[in-house]
């Protein structure tokens, strides 16, 4: 009983989330960065010179925890305000250089634990793992959306 309980869906898609992020945990520990900047770099080195509100959308976190994930940001070197041209009461937020380098190296732990992930899979297997993620995901989005 035990085990089929530890075989339903949820109950497995918890256990890889979790050991997945422990995994990646224990790497990013070493880049001296909190994994709730994570999003917030990805974010930025996807699209340059983000407002703060924009970014606190895009994160999902609220304007004031935007602000103050920023400025421990700011005090490590990995992001950069400036006012905004249009309006100088709003900034722009950017990666600086140290910034980007760090997000080069999420991308290359990533792509090391990923290859953990799914090691002894053959190709078409990693292809249609990834296609039932998508759907697992998008069946989640929708309902979600939905409710």
């Amino acid at each position: 009983m035990e085990n089929a309980l530890n075989d339903e869906i949820g109950e497995l898609l918890f256990q890889i989330h979790r050991l997945y992020h422990i995994r990646m945990s224990e790497l990013v520990k070493r880049l001296e960065i909190s994994p709730r900047q994570i999003p917030i770099l990805k974010h930025l080195y996807r699209s340059a010179d983000l407002s703060q509100r924009q970014l606190a959308e895009k994160v999902g976190v609220s304007p004031t925890s935007i602000t103050l994930m920023l400025r421990k940001m700011e005090d490590k070197g990995l992001v950069e305000k400036k006012t905004m041209p249009t309006d100088r009461r709003f900034f722009a937020v950017s990666l600086t250089e140290k910034g980007k380098t760090i997000v080069e190296q999420l991308k290359s732990m990533r792509k090391n634990i990923d290859g953990i992930t799914i090691s002894g899979f053959t190709k078409e297997e990693r292809a249609h793992l990834q296609s039932l993620l998508r759907s697992v995901r998008n069946n989640l989005q929708e309902k979600t959306s939905a409710e």
